[in-house]
């Protein structure tokens, strides 16, 4: 899941076998952090853009499928968004793993510092802390990315 707009996240998945015509896939929705997974679409293709506030919250999604014989799969192990946002001088983003199936916490998050050109000029390493203090005296020449 790809948070690529603040109203829109994107995702994109591998069939669980390439010969699998004809599937329909069925995408779900909850706020992190909830089970309560409502049907957001249904694409015969392996992506799927939800129109949603991503600016508010962390979403997690999950995949099922449907064959040409109307056999329904066992819903995917949850994908979730991280919600990053500016507080004050920080930078701050949600705590919650984005991979739900069992991977666990992360260890380790990294701030790159974006010139102009697109080319990352600092990497901040900031282990498990969810946040970052903001260089505002250089903010006119730089852009954050996660």
């Amino acid at each position: 899941a790809s948070v690529t707009a603040p109203n829109q996240v994107e995702l994109r998945w591998l069939k669980a076998n390439p010969s699998m015509l004809g599937t329909l896939f069925t995408i779900s929705r909850a706020v992190n952090g909830s089970n309560d997974y409502v049907r957001v679409g249904d694409n015969t293709d392996t992506a799927f853009t939800d129109q949603v506030n991503a600016s508010d919250n962390s979403y997690c999604y999950r995949i099922s499928y449907q064959d040409l014989c109307s056999n329904n799969a066992t819903p995917s192990e949850p994908v979730c968004t991280v919600l990053l946002q500016r507080e004050g001088e920080s930078l701050g983003w949600s705590s919650e793993s984005p991979f739900n199936g069992g991977f666990g916490p992360l260890r380790d998050y990294t701030v790159e510092l974006i010139d102009s050109d697109n080319a990352a000029t600092t990497l901040s390493n900031t282990g498990s802390r969810t946040d970052f203090a903001l260089d505002l005296a250089n903010a006119s020449s730089q852009q954050l990315r996660y």
